[in-house]
């Protein structure tokens, strides 16, 4: 009876110490999702843009890096033409991504997204692959 009670308390202390080491191995999803909308918002014509359930998907180990991959929808208050038209540099080649849209249009996104591991937690690296 000694013996299992001591083998129960060793295994909950293996327990104890493993559970929380294993959660420092990748981001938070909730702070991922956060430093991504926040550089998907910039890179995506960000006041002509509204970005909606935006989601994790799914998280894998990259070398050091971890690779957070999520969806999200995109739309389009204004067509294509409209926003071209505006004359704003940063919305030049948004007809080479999305095409010729009418006001309203809406993409379904999906993209993976590098992570680097800190002192201060893990920090955005960028985006894997092109945006398009």
């Amino acid at each position: 009876m000694k013996r299992t009670f001591a083998a129960v308390l060793a295994s909950l202390f293996v327990v104890v110490l493993v559970i929380p080491a294993r959660a420092a191995d990748h981001p938070d999803h909730e702070d991922a999702l956060a430093q991504i909308k926040q550089h998907v918002i910039e890179a995506q014509f960000s006041t002509r843009t509204l970005l909606t359930d935006m989601e994790y998907v799914n998280g894998y180990r990259d070398g050091n890096d971890y690779i957070v991959v999520a969806k999200w929808t995109t739309t389009f208050p204004q067509s294509a033409k409209a926003l071209i038209s505006s004359g704003e540099t940063h919305i030049a080649g948004l007809e080479l991504i999305f095409g010729d849209f009418p006001a309203g249009a809406s993409f379904q996104r999906r993209k993976s997204f590098r992570f680097m591991e800190t002192e201060n937690g893990w920090m955005y690296e960028g985006v894997v692959g092109a945006w398009f």
